[in-house]
């Protein structure tokens, strides 16, 4: 199963957490930022356009969304997904990095 992160896509993914390496590569420590916010005005200040929130399941698998799963003890946010060029529109551009995170869950939840 190829992971789709390989793939060439729009948004930019940034995941910060301790036990998995998730989404796309990058250089930023979880420790440089103190809060979700501070993340993503970072990502901002870098370009970014449209930027939505990932959260992270880990229950019997991971699963990710740009949904809350509404489970406090299996899951939380994550990190960003994130596009520094708009496709057609900014709606247009939100839709496809959601279907890069649904593609991205299928592949975390071995569905594909």
């Amino acid at each position: 199963m190829e992971n789709p992160r390989d793939w060439d896509n729009l948004g930019k993914m940034v995941c910060l957490h301790r036990r998995y390496t998730l989404g796309d590569p990058h250089d930023l420590n979880p420790d440089d930022f103190k809060s979700w916010e501070e993340l993503e005005d970072h990502l901002r200040h870098e370009g970014a356009k449209v930027i939505l929130p990932l959260f992270l399941l880990d229950h019997s698998g991971l699963r990710i969304s740009v949904e809350p799963f509404g489970d406090p003890w299996d899951s939380g946010q994550v990190g960003f997904i994130y596009a520094t060029k708009i496709e057609q529109s900014r709606q247009k551009t939100k839709e496809i990095l959601i279907s890069e995170v649904e593609e991205y869950d299928r592949y975390l939840s071995g569905e594909e």
